[in-house]
């Protein structure tokens, strides 16, 4: 058991303001130098040593900054125009993906600027040759072709999916710009609904060039029935419901026989 003026040394010692303020020093620099053994040497060593790049190439601008940023690299952003990637999200890096490089080194990553931009060209008032011809200039795509009845005459483009200009709240019209490869679909006419046509001869034609003459005619393929003939190429057409050189209403059906390959003989057999 402690002597009472040990005991009374102890409390004496502890209560001193010297004695607590040198302690709290001694603790303070305990902690100092705990903080720089468990996070700034690591840190400190992990500098210069070799990491892996991660690969960002596909992921937002934003993300792929925080992710190479978190493992410690410099990131450098580069931009270009490119048709792969929205605008925004990386398309290549350097170093690229997985390699092995210094912790700390400068990696350059290029962020998309989107597709290049063209003017859409006006394909109404014009055929669809022209329409075809128009796109293919700039790098843009002819879509779906409908066909509708109008004042214009038959086979005259009408409309056009993707206008070839905009109107400000100004009142200017600007030309439309469209990224390369963009569909456009058009509209063309089929003339006036209320006039007789000329029914056209695509006997002899392949069935695709027929169906064209005939919608540039005003008319409408009706029901398609198949032949076999060994003679003739396969959908070739035979016969046509509508005489050729004859005066019907416009929109009016004509059917159509076509050729097709004899089945072979052992298919018939049991």
């Amino acid at each position: 058991m402690s002597q009472p003026w040990f005991r009374n040394f102890i409390i004496a010692v502890l209560s001193n303001r010297f004695i607590k303020l040198v302690g709290g020093i001694i603790a303070l620099f305990l902690a100092f130098g705990l903080l720089v053994d468990w996070v700034f040497m690591p840190i400190y060593t992990r500098h210069g040593q070799a990491l892996e790049v991660p690969n960002v190439v596909a992921k937002r601008y934003e993300e792929a900054k925080s992710t190479l940023e978190g493992e410690g690299f410099e990131v450098i952003k580069q931009e270009r125009i490119d048709a792969k990637y929205q605008a925004g999200y990386v398309v290549e890096q350097i170093p690229r993906p997985h390699a092995s490089v210094k912790g700390g080194r400068p990696i350059y990553i290029v962020v998309s600027q989107g597709a290049r931009k063209v003017p859409m060209p006006k394909l109404v008032e014009g055929s669809v040759r022209d329409a075809q011809l128009s796109l293919a200039r700039y790098n843009l795509v002819l879509g779906r072709v409908d066909s509708a009845y109008s004042t214009e005459p038959p086979g005259v483009v009408i409309a056009q999916s993707v206008p070839y200009f905009s109107r400000t709240a100004s009142g200017k019209d600007s030309l439309v710009q469209v990224g390369i490869g963009t569909v456009v679909n058009i509209t063309v006419s089929l003339g006036d609904a209320s006039t007789d046509v000329t029914v056209p001869s695509v006997a002899g034609l392949t069935y695709d060039a027929a169906r064209e003459l005939i919608a540039k005619a005003g008319l409408i393929v009706g029901q398609i029935t198949f032949k076999e003939i060994d003679s003739l190429l396969p959908e070739t057409v035979i016969n046509q419901s509508l005489e050729a050189n004859t005066l019907v209403r416009r929109g009016s059906k004509i059917d159509l026989e076509v050729s097709q390959l004899p089945s072979s003989s052992s298919d018939n057999q049991p």
